[in-house]
């Protein structure tokens, strides 16, 4: 991945509310008591030296009542600070460009360990970022496993997809990456596949000004439990250095090809063995300098689809609830057919294994449950005095 983009990325807009969904948690140690959250704020430096005097002004805090804070990088590639904040506050960030390599210098601000502001071209003496704190975790970019496109419903041949980036967090290493050794400008997809058949696909390149464009690609088949990053190698990766279409097509037979190949792989079978459903993760990497969409063509009688399917463990007078998704990321509904009441306690969970929501609920007719962002969550229930439990998958 070209860890040190040179654009200055502001991937929210400053004075606005972020948009709420319920992410991965990763800050720890915080006084929570005292403060509503807290940002993490990385100065960077791609010479690893330090910012040699320059410094970062962070401003936070209500009219009448600011705090001004200075904060620089002494030596070294990075060191990160915790900025704390209350809804309502005002944040701001301005760069005093006061020592030398200004242009080696970056910045990096998250919220709940999801990145709201990256950049390595630094204004000088200049206000580059600015957010009303909400402190409600904004969603995750389609580049992140976490955040990735969930593929419900057959695709269009003209939908595409962006591979763009920004890909902050490192999803992949040597140890799950395959033939892709980094992530550069890519997209991730999760596919959900209910017919049994051979699994098959063409990722078409969009050619735009600079001719025809080169991707790579890997495909994991996705087990139950925490599932970014991936813990196992893709069961198909391509690095293949061709320009055009790639994927997975009848009559091919390698399943992993390194810079030399023809793009196209072995078809994986699909078994409906998953929940009900075969679930398969992919990503697009962009290994070129440009940024280009993608379309996605299923090929081979198999395409994505998203019912809501019932796990192993409930007994067979305790039948699974009906789920209603949201896909205008409303309220999730659960109920049932038959109007009998079942009172249970449930418990969301995201794809990460973290819990997110959890509560009591007495059966009776559809149930709706706190908005949730696009994403890939399990709903585990427990039936109050038969103590039979379940669990379903939905998105």
């Amino acid at each position: 991945m070209d860890q040190y983009p040179t654009a200055m990325k502001h991937i929210r807009e400053p004075l606005c509310r972020t948009v709420a969904v319920f992410m991965a948690l990763s800050l720890a140690a915080s006084v929570w008591s005292q403060w509503d959250c807290a940002y993490n704020l990385k100065l960077l430096d791609s010479a690893g030296d330090g910012w040699g005097g320059s410094t970062v002004m962070v401003i936070k805090g209500t009219p009448g009542a600011v705090d001004t804070t200075y904060f620089t990088l002494e030596a070294g590639f990075e060191q990160e600070f915790m900025v704390e904040v209350n809804v309502g506050d005002i944040l701001a960030l301005v760069y005093n460009a006061t020592g030398p390599d200004n242009e080696q210098n970056g910045m990096q601000l998250l919220l709940f360990g999801v990145p709201v502001f990256y950049s390595f071209d630094l204004t000088p003496d200049a206000l580059i970022y600015a957010v009303l704190c909400d402190c409600t975790p904004p969603p995750f970019d389609q580049s992140e496993c976490v955040g990735g496109y969930w593929l419900c419903d057959p695709l269009g041949p003209s939908q595409s997809f962006p591979l763009s980036g920004p890909n902050w967090i490192d999803d992949l290493d040597a140890t799950n990456g395959g033939c892709l050794v980094q992530e550069n400008r890519g997209a991730w997809f999760w596919i959900s596949l209910e017919d049994v058949g051979e699994l098959e696909f063409t990722i078409n390149p969009i050619a735009g000004t600079f001719g025809d464009m080169r991707v790579d690609f890997a495909l994991w088949s996705m087990p139950p439990g925490p599932w970014c990053p991936m813990s196992e190698p893709p069961i198909r990766c391509s690095a293949a250095d061709v320009t055009g279409p790639k994927g997975l097509v009848n009559g091919a037979t390698d399943v992993t090809q390194g810079a030399v190949g023809d793009c196209w792989l072995a078809p994986v079978s699909v078994n409906g063995s998953w929940y009900g459903a075969d679930v398969y993760v992919l990503y697009v990497d962009n290994p070129t300098p440009y940024n280009f969409n993608i379309t996605l063509e299923f090929t081979g009688g198999v395409g994505p689809a998203c019912t809501v399917t019932a796990l192993d463990g409930l007994t067979a007078t305790d039948p699974a609830p009906m789920l209603w998704p949201n896909p205008a990321n409303g309220l999730l509904h659960m109920g049932w057919l038959d109007g009998v009441s079942r009172p249970m306690n449930w418990r969301v969970l995201d794809a990460t294994g973290r819990l997110l929501l959890e509560g009591h609920d007495q059966g009776e007719g559809r149930t709706g449950i706190e908005p949730l962002g696009p994403g890939s969550y399990i709903l585990h229930w427990q039936f109050v005095g038969t103590g039979a439990i379940g669990a379903a998958h939905f998105v």
